[in-house]
């Protein structure tokens, strides 16, 4: 279980910055629980190309905060970069993510693993609200199995945000299904 804040702002320009922070709460199959403050996420993109097709660059770190003894954290700094291509084709919006997740092992010290990622979106608006599914994850490395998933959500409102997603894994290594629910601000609303 993770309850999070996730803020993002879009000073003037193409950019958006990204802080994210979570509070764990692991359960174990022994029936053991541990609870603390996660992983602090800081991230950036900026949109380098607009003509017809979007092209975004973007890059995310993970810092080593959250408690490596409770099991919580890896003790690992990690580091995500990314290109997002998007399209929209009259109502419908795709995308493709292609990137690399540079992350560290924490069964051994100073050690690390590139592993490409790529996913796959469809949004549609239905009325009020933004329908999207996405497919992809990570790949399989000499040092990691392969991570894919699919997701179907939602989000409506604003500038209350309202959204959900669920999603399932593809892979073995992959979690077997996962959820979440958000409530959020926005603000300049269209209209």
């Amino acid at each position: 279980t993770v309850g999070t804040v996730d803020l993002d702002w879009n000073p003037e320009g193409p950019v958006r910055l990204n802080l994210n922070w979570g509070y764990l709460r692991e359960r174990y199959s022994s029936g053991r629980t541990r609870t603390g403050p996660g992983d602090i996420r800081i991230g950036a993109e900026a949109l380098v190309l607009e003509r017809g097709a979007d092209l975004v660059l973007g890059w995310q770190v993970k810092l080593p905060n959250a408690s490596d003894e409770l099991e919580l954290g890896t003790d690992e700094t990690d580091s995500i970069l990314w290109v997002r291509g998007r399209s929209t084709m009259g109502m419908v919006e795709m995308g493709l993510v292609a990137g690399l997740a540079i992350i560290g092992n924490p069964l051994q010290f100073a050690n690390q693993d590139d592993v490409p990622l790529s996913w796959f979106d469809v949004t549609v608006p239905v009325g009020e609200v933004r329908l999207d599914g996405r497919i992809g994850g990570g790949w399989a490395t000499a040092r990691n199995p392969a991570r894919m998933e699919a997701n179907l959500g939602f989000e409506t409102g604003c500038p209350w945000l309202i959204g959900g997603r669920g999603g399932v894994g593809l892979t073995p290594a992959a979690p077997d299904w996962g959820g979440q629910l958000w409530i959020g601000w926005r603000q300049g609303c269209p209209g």
